[in-house]
């Protein structure tokens, strides 16, 4: 009889088994129950047992990311018995990646329920509500909450100063500053938060201070792209002659954002300066289109030291570059470089720091492109070109505009608006879209030129307007980009005479620029 038994037990305890290690997840539990229920012997901690096998294949498959398993499992636990503290999160974070938002904020709920005052249940429910939900208030609760519990934990600090900046942009500066400081604090040799310190001292015009935690930085291991940014903060202090050597680290930077020699390039040698009597140098564009529009001022002052300069462009620019008086032989960089002859190669952003230029010369301030092509628009309204959107960077960096914000100035009698950009997007009736017919920058350039003045973000646009010399209303968010040093509202720009500055006071807050550019158009109108 008692072998009866025992065989009896063990197919219970293997089909227990079998339903722990199973996908079929419907009314496992329940099914388990029964079937103990008719065991012989006493079962006491066995259902428990099982709940923590299937406890244990809930992790499994919660960090295999494979949140619509790991859920089931986790849920099928939480009608039987009691959850973890740790298993209501995980519930929560699995739910938020099957966009079940509201189930997800229950979950979270109830996971401070369970302990309202454990401090690693406030910073995980800071970072939930930070980075899933993008609920900064929330976010900044939970993480005030942590740090009023303990104040030992430098990362907590650190990312609740990134949720004050993401948040709240350039307000409560004062608060980045005090939570950032306190990371540094705790950890003091940490690269990470001294940069954020110098973002946020930046920011509150703190110079002195920025200096200091550059100089504790570069001496702490600093890799490339710390002396690439120290670089652009020289040049927005208009120290361009450290500033500019320093920015040649940006070949070296780390990740997606580092600048490409092109490969043919380095088989020639690098121009550092020498003198180029009887030489032939080939400089080659760098970055955006924008990049080569600004710094193409400086090949013509080059091309009076060298025997030739080469000028390699992108193709997209070829053709208005060819057409204006440089100095140079301009080719495109679809051509074959490997057919030229030269003794030195340089890059386009080199230039101000190997012809020893300062923030006081910059050279030729407008008009150094011509244009070959010419456009007529039958209309007798004043005429205005709008661009407001640039490249990813242009929108990672805040200073892209949308269509909507610039509305206020469409209602404007007798002016006809004329947009240049060439995505193609959906807009106004009253906007006529030149830019979606643009083949090249001629094209650009001609329409540029057929306008009475242009409004523009900070983008290729700005830039071409300037070099060619048309009048143009910048607009700068408050926190303007390191080249524009000395940027300053309802002034013209330091490197572009025909261009007058339009700066918000407020980060992206567009509402009282896009008023005075209104204003502007106005007054000029009448004139």
């Amino acid at each position: 009889m008692r072998n009866i038994e025992d065989l009896l037990q063990g197919i219970n305890i293997g089909v227990a088994v079998g339903l722990a290690l199973s996908d079929n997840k419907t009314n496992t539990l329940e099914l388990y129950k029964n079937i103990m229920q008719n065991s012989i012997l006493p079962t006491e901690g066995l259902v428990k047992n099982y709940s923590e096998m299937l406890s244990e294949k809930a992790d499994f498959e919660f960090k295999q990311q494979k949140y619509d398993e790991a859920v089931l499992k986790y849920l099928d636990i939480f009608k039987t018995t009691k959850l973890e503290k740790v298993e209501y999160r995980n519930i929560a974070v699995c739910l938020l990646e099957l966009k079940q938002i509201e189930a997800a904020k229950a979950f979270l709920q109830l996971y401070e329920e369970v302990a309202p005052d454990d401090f690693v249940v406030q910073k995980d429910l800071g970072w939930i509500y930070f980075k899933s939900l993008e609920d900064y208030e929330k976010a900044i609760y939970h993480y005030e909450k942590a740090i009023g519990l303990s104040r030992n934990d430098s990362e907590v600090f650190n990312i609740l100063g990134h949720v004050y900046a993401t948040y709240y942009k350039d307000k409560f500066l004062d608060k980045q500053y005090e939570y950032f400081y306190a990371a540094y604090d705790l950890k003091k040799n940490n690269r990470i938060y001294i940069r954020n310190l110098i973002y946020t001292l930046f920011r509150q015009k703190r110079f002195a201070e920025v200096e200091d935690f550059y100089a504790k930085l570069l001496n702490l291991n600093p890799e490339h792209a710390d002396y690439y940014y120290y670089g652009c903060y020289l040049i927005s202090q208009k120290r361009f002659a450290e500033g500019y050597k320093y920015l040649r680290h940006r070949f070296e930077k780390e990740g997606d954002d580092k600048a490409i020699i092109p490969a043919v390039l380095p088989t020639h040698k690098s121009w550092q300066g020498e003198s180029l009597v009887g030489k032939k140098i080939l400089v080659h564009c760098e970055q955006g289109f924008g990049d080569t529009i600004m710094y193409s001022r400086f090949v013509k002052p080059l091309s009076k030291l060298a025997k030739k300069v080469y000028f390699v462009v992108q193709e997209e620019l070829f053709s208005l570059i060819n057409s204006s008086d440089l100095g140079a032989e301009i080719y495109s960089t679809e051509f074959e470089l490997s057919k030229l002859d030269y003794d030195y190669f340089t890059t386009t952003v080199d230039l101000p720091f190997y012809l020893g230029l300062d923030a006081d010369n910059v050279l030729l301030k407008e008009g150094y492109l011509k244009n070959k092509s010419s456009l007529v628009l039958n209309s007798k309204n004043y005429k205005i070109g709008i661009a407001y959107q640039g490249s990813a960077v242009s929108k990672r960096t805040g200073r892209d505009i949308t269509i909507q914000e610039l509305a206020p100035l469409f209602d404007i009698e007798d002016v006809d608006f004329y947009s240049l950009q060439v995505d193609g997007v959906e807009l106004p009736n009253n906007i006529v879209d030149l830019g979606k017919d643009f083949q090249s920058f001629d094209d650009t350039a001609a329409v540029i030129m057929a306008m009475d003045i242009i409004v523009t973000t900070d983008n290729a646009i700005l830039n071409l307007a300037g070099a060619l010399g048309k009048p143009t209303l910048g607009l700068f968010n408050r926190f303007a980009e390191y080249r524009w040093f000395d940027i300053e509202d309802g002034k013209p720009l330091k490197w572009y005479d025909k261009v007058k500055v339009f700066q918000n006071n407020a980060q992206d807050d567009w509402k009282d620029t896009i008023k005075h550019v209104r204003d502007e158009i106005i007054a000029l109108k009448r004139v």
